[in-house]
């Protein structure tokens, strides 16, 4: 809670504070809650070391700390598996089983479903019945 009265350097302060608490993959670089133990100068220096702010004043630390807890936030979510499975992608490589299963070759597959070879070789990699029914590699 917002005190009545502030000095601006005990603003700056709090408004800092604040942005951290918001901001939990940066509070991570700094090995967690662990940061606000620091001195104020200490914290500053850590900020403006690992995130390379040391152009910004004093003041703009807080809008910074929140819009690069953004930016990790976002590439969090682009990581490879954390949009979880597809399910476009998996109900077609469903269909390639099937489609394997009564006999049809790799490019019998690729014409049926109407892909591009190297798609099919993305599936064979994600579903090993696929790629057993196709020859390329056994089942373990």
């Amino acid at each position: 809670m917002l005190p009545t009265y502030f000095t601006w350097d005990e603003l700056v302060i709090w408004m800092l504070r604040e942005a951290l608490k918001k901001s939990p993959h940066v509070q991570e670089l700094f090995g967690g809650m662990q940061i606000f133990n620091s001195t104020y100068i200490d914290m500053v220096d850590a900020i403006r070391e690992k995130l390379n702010l040391f152009e910004t004043g004093d003041g703009m630390l807080s809008y910074r700390v929140l819009c690069f807890e953004k930016w990790l936030e976002c590439e969090a979510q682009a990581q490879p598996g954390v949009r979880g499975v597809g399910g476009l992608s998996t109900q077609r490589i469903k269909e390639a089983i099937t489609l394997a299963n009564i006999g049809n070759n790799r490019k019998q597959i690729e014409e049926t479903l109407g892909v591009a070879p190297s798609t099919i070789t993305l599936w064979t990699k994600k579903s090993n019945v696929l790629a057993h029914l196709l020859n390329q590699k056994p089942i373990k």
